[in-house]
Parts: structure tokens; C-alpha cells; sequence
């Protein structure tokens, strides 16, 4: 029995040394709350029993006191373990007072009142009230401990209130050890000391479970909550929606260490949370005992158990690795909801849209690919969609398969099928998709129907082919009726002309007159007519350069002078806004407008009148020519035809003479140079007819900068030459004035006309012919022609000068006969170089 008795007591001392030590070692290392109380009261227990063994028992002196230390220790114990039930949940101040009082006259008295010896209490002469004190605090601390582990327990997961329970169990059973202890008599010692001995082996044992429980008891408290936690993790990974991963989550909380959860997103704004963690989500934020889990799309906020620290790190670490399951559900959750949005747009797109896998098999299939081919997505799914649509590729097949592998993309028309077996035309455009490793997982197929756009792109093509043809058919036919007619009209006017040299009476003149002034006419009606159908066939001759504006102006005003003054009326120029200026255009034909638009204003003017002409800002870099005249002016309701050809507006009721052509002819012609024609007219006050044209540079100016305002080479090239130049542009014949001043060796011969020029090179036979193309009387095709097929002149050497740079002119101009071809703006080093080569 004794045997028996001192193996308890060395086994409980042991295990009450364990207790110590391991609770002083995880206090240091946690330093959680309560572990230091923890620590203390199981020292102080084992400090006592170690004492009790070391320690004689008939101490005297400092042992007493020693003893009377170990004694006070030991009264402590149970209010250490209250201070670590305070420290985790804090208690009220009234219980706090109340288990401070006990312990304090519990130590007062274990170390001023004398122990009783162990005669006098065998003798029951022991005082009483001694014991009483003792049993009554120790009693009333673990009962008040007691009770506070169980009732924390309730809101516990199972580990936790398991562990929370056996706390208290071990606390009742510490405290039935001593008043079984203090309260036994000496009659039965040696079963009463067997007693106490087991009952503090149990004790020290369920608090060494409950405080450092074995892994596999850990994991058998832990078995139901693992179920609910597995079920919970299952229904994380397949919620469809935020709302179904947050029921999913946020309940289950509590199941590893938390009391309450708030699930934040990116933003800070709160997707879901528990009914516990609905207390202030911004107080949450901010609270120290929160555990914030940070996940890529937000945050969980938890509010662990008090005791987690303690009782639950396995638990928390299970929460970290919740917290990372619902970032990975929370992110297929978004992922899938942007795929299901990204599918309700797909779907409302007019297109179809479908994505094949690398086998051709249709994947997806949108709305619009329905409304374009007639099948439904469940019967396209699945099928091979060159077959399902019955394709027919521009190319070969593997040759568009090979450029999709290569560029990524492919873009084409393909001819399909629709499930009502009508074709279609549809524009596609193929995306490759590539996985992690670059291999092609999909294609994404776009396609248009643009059926209805071929069909008509067709009937276009067909209209277009046939107004060609009719075009053609008309310029033929406007062709050979102005042969036809004129070659009566040349007997007409030729022998009206002859008539009129003879002697003729008063009469017979007045009816030759009337003749050839209608021979006249009928022959300007015709050029006018053939003008028209040359723009809008695109075969109008148009040479763009830069036209001096005032003496364009002043040659224009000089041929309108004698009919205004024979019509008594004023001619006004206002040349200040006009000098300087130079614009781009076809110099006879600005000029032909201009003719055109002074003719109206006298023609149309009333007796007395005046035509005021003048140049002016345009819009957008461009000079306005205006002509003003003091006639009747148009009403508003006939300028929408003013400019319709063989539209008169009423005049061909009185004596003015005309065909109704000269305004449209204007207005085509400027457009055709790239300028605009416009009017303003006032009825009874008169009207303004104005042209716009681009400015362009002086000639000269643009000639220095071709010529990187070097000076040219004034070394003679040979002891003299003669130079003759046609152009009819007097800006440019200057020009060219200018830079041979720099070549005194050279004589220049001027013609501004056609048959002037031949003249002129027949009768001088010069060096060398400078051509312009665009001439009053005939082209420079014509007199081109005509000089090389002049034995006088077919060996001189011809240089073209033009504003005309078209690589077709070039080539038949050369293949033609001429030498060189030089463009304006001319480079003046080029020009002298081509000189000194042609005449050399």
C-alpha cells in the first residue's frame, strides 16, 4: 500500500512538473492571454509538491516560513486559474472583488495564523476555523471557475468546448481532492491518502488534457465539424454565384475558430456576413481582436473565440486555408459571371459568333448565329461546323487552316448555308486562341451576313456598267452630231461671211446678219455642249498651276470692256485685294469662268448699270473672286435651278442671247479645278456670282526654294542660243524670264499662242522649244505633233513644262517626241541642266 501510495505521489509530481513546464514554455512562445496565469498556478502547484517531499516535516525556523510560502502558493492556485478565465473573458468587477477578498484572506491567514500541529488536530483540539477558511476559498474560486469554463464552452466549437469543459471537470476535482483532504479524519489515513492521491492524479491529468490534448484526441473532438467543414468546402466549389459562396462560407466560420464573419470585397464594402458580425461592420475594420484574411478579391474579417489563441491555432490555421478556398470559389464565382454576362452581350450582338475547338466541333454558339443560320445552339453544339454550314472557302482550306496557325487571325468572305438550304454571303474573321504552352485550343468565329450587301454591290456594279455604256454611247452620239453639224454650219457661217464682203442692200445685209449671228449661236451651243459631256466623262483636259490673279482679271476685263461700254455701263475693279495673289487653276479655264460670270452681269443688267468686280478672303485658305451686278436679280423661288443646264429662268422670253449653258458649264469647270462657285441675288437691287479657288505661291518664290535658294550657274554653255518658249501664263513665262537673265548668252522668243509658237519655230528655228500644254487655241499634244512632223522643226529639241505630273502624260508626251518633261513648280538647277544638255 505504502509502495503503491509513493508511486501516486511521484506520478502526480511528475505530471504536475510536466504541466509546469510545458505551460511555462507555451506561454513564452504564445505569449497569449491568460497562458501567464495558466503558467503561474500550475508552477505554484508543483512548486508545492516538490516542496512537500523535500521539506522535513518537523520544520522549524526559516523552514516555516518557507512552508507557510508553499501554503499560500497553493491557496493561490485557484485564483490564478480564475485571473486566466478573467484575462480571456473579463468578468464582472463585483466577482473580481469577490475572488480577490478570498485569496487575499486566504494567504493573510496561511501566513500569520499558526498551523495547527498534527497532535493537536488529531486530537481534534485543531483549530477549525483554520480548514474552514481554506476549503471555503478554494471552493468558492473553483466553483466560480468552474462555472465560467463550462459556460464559455456553449458558444465553442468542439475542441474548444471540450477542452473549455475538461477545465472545469479538473478544476471540481482539484477542489474535491483538497476537501476530501481537509475533511477526513485519521482514522481510515491510509485509504483517505490513496484517495487523495487519485483524485489529484486525475485532476492533474484532465487538466493536462484539456490544456496540451494529443493530436489524435484533437482530431476525434475535431471528426463532426470536419463533415460540416468538408460539406462546406464542396458547396464552395460549385456556388454559381457570390451570394452562394457567401452561404456557403461565412456559416461554417464557427465550425474552425470564429464567432462571427464579415466578408469584404476589393473596395471595402461588405458582400456578407454572419449574424454575429453584423455589429458594426466599420467598428470591425478597426478592432484589435479581428483577424483580418487577406484575399485577392477583398478581405474576411473574423472575430475569433477568445480562447482561439489558447485553444484554437490548428483552427486558425484552417481558417487561413478556408480563407484561401473562398478566394479561389469568390474568383471562379466572378470569373463565371463575367463569362455569363460576356455570353448576354454575345448574345445580343447581331452577328454570329461561335467558337470551334481545333477539331472544327462547335463549342459556341450565340443568339445571332441563330437568327443568321436557323439553327438552335443545343442542335449546332457538337457538329462540325464547316459540315453543318456546308462552306465553300475563297481558297483551298488547309491553305487558310495553315495562315490562321501562322498569323493567330483570318479574315475572308465564305459562301454558307443556311438550315433552309438558301445560301448566304458572309464576312468572317477567324481568332486563334493558344493555351499556357502555345498550343491552338480554339478558334472564335465571327461572321456577318452580307448577302444583301453583295446583291446589291452587283446591282451597282451592273448600273455602273450600263451608265458606262450609255455614257459611251452618248459621247459618241454628241461626237458625231458635232461633226454633222458642223460641217453644215461651216457652209453657213463660211458663205454668210462671203455674202457679207458683197454688195448688199439694207435688207439683204439685216438677213445675212441674222444668219451668221445664228450660226453663231448654234456653234457656241455645240462647243458648250461637247464641254459639258467631256467633265462628266472625266476626259476634260486640266491643268492645275499657279494662276496670277490681277492680270488673269485685267486680260478678262479688257475683253468684256467694249460690250459694257456698248451697253453704256460702268466697268469697277478693285485690284488691291487682286495683285500679288496667285491661285491654283487651269489659267484658260479660270479664265473661260471669269469670261462667263462678266458676260452674265452685262448681258442682264439693266441700262446705265454698273458690274463690280473684286477679290476677297475665301473660307479655308482660299481667294474669292466676286462679279456684282446692278440687274434685276433672280427671285429666291428659281435659284434652285439656276445652275441646271439649258435653264434659262424666263430669259429666253426677252432679246438676251444664250443657251442656258454658261452657268452650269462655270460651275462644273470649278469644281472640276477644285474650287466652288456660289451666288447671292436681291431682286430689283442685282446679284453677286463668286468663285473660290486655293491660293497658291508665286512661281518664282516656289522656283527658289525648289532650287535651295542656290544661285544658278551663270557660265555660259556655249558663245549663244535661242530659246522659245509657249505658255500663254504670263506669271510663268516671267519665270522663266527671270532665271535666264542669269544666261545673258540666251535669247528668249515668246508665244502665247499655239500657231504663233509653230510660226515662230519654223521662221527662228531655235536651239531649243519650251512647251506648255494648255494653250488658248490648241493643245500641246497638237503642236507637238505638229512640230515633229515638220521637216523645219522635227530635229529641235523639245522640253515640256506642265503642271500636269501624271506618270501616263509623262510617258506619251516622251514616246511623243519630246525631249524632257519638267513639272511645275520647275527646279530652277534641273531646268538649267535640261537646257544646257538639249541645246548643247
Amino acid at each position: 500500500m505504502h509502495l503503491a501510495m509513493e508511486v501516486l505521489e511521484y506520478v502526480t509530481l511528475g505530471v504536475f512538473t510536466a504541466l509546469a513546464v510545458v505551460s511555462l514554455v507555451r506561454w513564452r512562445r504564445w505569449r497569449a492571454p491568460g497562458a501567464g496565469w495558466v503558467a503561474a498556478a500550475f508552477t505554484a502547484i508543483a512548486s508545492v509538491a516538490v516542496l512537500g517531499l523535500v521539506f522535513p516535516e518537523d520544520a522549524t525556523g526559516v523552514l516555516v516560513w518557507v512552508e507557510r510560502a508553499s501554503l499560500a502558493a497553493l491557496l493561490l492556485f485557484p485564483f490564478f486559474l480564475y485571473r486566466f478565465t478573467a484575462a480571456v473573458v473579463p468578468a464582472s468587477r463585483r466577482t473580481d472583488m469577490v475572488a480577490l477578498g478570498l485569496a487575499a484572506v486566504a494567504v493573510v491567514v496561511s501566513l500569520i495564523v499558526p498551523i495547527p500541529s498534527e497532535e493537536a488536530a488529531a486530537s481534534g483540539a485543531a483549530t477549525a476555523w483554520f480548514l474552514a477558511v481554506v476549503l471555503v476559498e478554494w471552493t468558492a474560486l473553483s466553483v466560480i471557475v468552474a462555472v465560467r469554463l463550462w459556460r464559455a464552452g456553449r458558444e465553442e466549437p468542439t475542441p474548444a468546448r471540450r477542452r473549455l469543459r475538461l477545465l472545469s471537470a479538473a478544476s471540481v476535482a482539484l477542489n474535491l481532492t483538497l476537501v476530501v483532504a481537509g475533511t477526513a479524519s485519521g482514522k481510515d489515513a491510509d485509504p483517505v491518502e490513496l484517495v487523495v492521491q487519485l483524485l489529484a492524479l486525475a485532476s492533474i491529468l484532465l487538466f493536462f488534457v484539456a490544456l496540451f490534448p494529443p493530436r489524435f484526441l484533437r482530431l476525434s473532438w475535431r471528426r463532426p465539424e470536419e463533415a460540416q467543414f468538408r460539406e462546406a468546402i464542396r458547396k464552395l466549389m460549385t456556388a454559381r454565384s457570390t451570394e452562394d459562396a457567401v452561404a456557403s462560407l461565412l456559416p461554417h466560420i464557427q465550425v474552425v475558430a470564429g464567432k462571427g464573419a464579415t466578408l469584404l470585397d476589393e473596395h471595402g464594402r461588405v458582400i456578407g456576413e454572419t449574424e454575429d458580425g453584423t455589429r458594426g461592420s466599420g467598428q470591425q475594420a478597426t478592432d484589435p481582436q479581428m483577424v483580418r484574411l487577406p484575399l485577392r478579391s477583398g478581405s474576411l474579417l473574423v472575430r475569433p473565440s477568445p480562447y482561439s489563441p489558447l485553444f484554437g491555432r490548428e483552427e486558425m490555421v484552417l481558417l487561413e486555408s478556408l480563407g484561401a478556398l473562398a478566394d479561389l470559389a469568390l474568383e471562379r464565382v466572378e470569373a463565371e459571371q463575367t463569362m455569363r454576362e460576356q455570353a448576354v452581350l454575345l448574345d445580343l450582338a447581331p452577328d454570329a459568333i461561335l467558337a470551334r475547338g481545333v477539331d472544327g466541333r462547335i463549342e459556341y454558339w450565340n443568339d445571332g448565329a441563330t437568327r443568321c443560320y436557323g439553327y438552335t445552339r443545343e442542335e449546332a453544339l457538337g457538329q462540325v461546323s464547316h459540315d453543318l454550314l456546308a462552306t465553300r472557302f475563297p481558297a483551298p482550306r488547309a491553305m487558310i487552316e495553315d495562315a490562321l496557325l501562322l498569323n493567330g487571325s483570318w479574315e475572308g468572305e465564305l459562301v454558307q448555308t443556311r438550315r433552309d438550304g438558301a445560301e448566304i454571303n458572309v464576312a468572317s474573321r477567324w481568332v486563334l486562341r493558344r493555351d499556357g504552352q502555345g498550343r491552338p485550343v480554339q478558334v472564335l468565329v465571327a461572321n456577318v451576313d452580307i448577302t444583301e450587301q453583295k446583291a446589291g454591290e452587283r446591282a451597282l456594279q451592273a448600273a455602273k456598267e450600263e451608265a458606262e455604256r450609255a455614257n459611251q454611247a452618248k459621247s459618241q452620239f454628241l461626237s458625231r452630231m458635232s461633226h454633222e453639224l458642223r460641217t453644215p454650219l461651216n457652209a453657213i457661217l463660211g458663205f454668210g461671211q462671203l455674202l457679207e464682203l458683197g454688195g448688199l442692200d439694207g435688207e439683204q445685209r439685216d438677213h445675212v446678219d441674222e444668219i451668221t449671228r445664228a450660226g453663231k449661236h448654234l456653234l457656241a451651243l455645240i462647243n458648250e455642249v461637247l464641254e459639258i459631256s467631256r467633265i462628266e466623262a472625266g476626259r476634260l483636259a486640266i491643268s492645275l498651276e499657279a494662276v496670277p490673279v490681277h492680270d488673269l482679271v485685267a486680260d478678262a476685263m479688257s475683253l468684256i470692256r467694249p460690250l459694257a461700254h456698248q451697253r453704256g455701263l460702268r466697268l469697277r475693279y478693285e485690284e488691291e485685294g487682286c495683285e500679288g495673289r496667285h491661285i491654283l487653276g487651269d489659267l484658260q479655264r479660270v479664265k473661260q469662268v471669269l469670261l462667263n460670270l462678266l458676260s452674265n452681269a452685262v448681258k442682264y443688267n439693266v441700262e446705265g448699270g454698273s458690274v463690280f468686280l473684286r477679290c476677297g478672303r475665301g473660307s479655308n485658305d482660299t481667294l474669292r473672286i466676286s462679279v456684282a451686278d446692278t440687274g434685276r436679280g433672280i427671285s429666291p423661288e428659281k435659284l434652285g435651278r439656276l445652275f441646271e443646264p439649258f435653264e434659262r429662268l424666263g430669259a429666253e422670253q426677252g432679246t438676251e442671247e444664250g443657251t442656258g449653258l454658261g452657268l452650269a458649264l462655270s460651275k462644273r469647270l470649278t469644281e472640276a479645278m477644285g474650287g466652288t462657285m456660289g451666288m447671292e441675288s436681291t431682286p430689283g437691287e442685282g446679284s453677286v456670282f463668286w468663285v473660290e479657288f486655293h491660293l497658291a505661291q508665286d512661281p518664282a518664290v516656289l522656283a527658289d526654294i525648289s532650287g535651295n535658294g542656290e544661285a544658278a550657274d551663270i557660265r555660259p554653255t556655249r558663245p549663244s542660243m535661242t530659246a522659245l518658249y509657249i505658255e500663254d501664263n504670263l506669271s510663268n513665262l516671267k519665270l522663266i524670264q527671270s532665271v535666264l537673265a542669269r544666261r545673258p548668252e540666251v535669247r528668249l522668243i515668246a508665244a502665247m499662242h499655239g500657231r504663233m509658237g509653230i510660226d515662230l519655230a519654223r521662221q527662228h528655228h531655235p536651239d531649243v522649244i519650251l512647251l506648255d500644254l494648255q494653250l488658248p487655241d490648241m493643245s500641246g499634244h497638237e503642236i507637238l505633233h505638229l512640230l515633229r512632223t515638220d521637216e523645219e522643226t522635227r530635229d529641235i529639241p523639245i522640253v515640256v513644262i506642265s503642271a500636269d505630273a501624271t506618270r501616263g502624260q509623262v510617258q506619251s508626251l516622251l514616246a511623243g517626241g519630246a525631249s524632257a518633261y519638267l513639272t511645275k513648280p520647275i527646279d530652277v538647277q534641273q531646268f538649267l541642266a535640261v537646257l544646257d544638255r538639249e541645246s548643247g
